[in-house]
């Protein structure tokens, strides 16, 4: 799986995962299971991550996101029934 990417300034790095299994998922929502799949995506802030996440769970009620901030600190959790 993915290495944590370096962020910078005000970045936040979502992770996806299947809510009823916590099973980390890729880009494209597929089971994370080799090196070469990229599980991490960068935005350039808090608000763009946190509306990306909201938008991916309206899209897929069995996904939950993990945003996460600079040294892979937790900034928050969005599930499908809220944070």
């Amino acid at each position: 799986m993915q290495s944590f990417p370096t962020l910078y300034d005000n970045e936040v790095a979502i992770v996806r995962a299947e809510f009823s299994t916590g099973i980390v998922l890729d880009e494209n929502f597929k089971q994370a299971i080799h090196e070469y799949q990229k599980v991490y995506t960068i935005f350039e802030n808090l608000d763009a991550a946190t509306s990306a996440a909201e938008r991916m769970i309206q899209e897929n009620t069995n996904i939950e996101c993990t945003l996460l901030g600079r040294e892979n600190s937790l900034i928050r959790y969005i599930t499908p029934g809220g944070e």
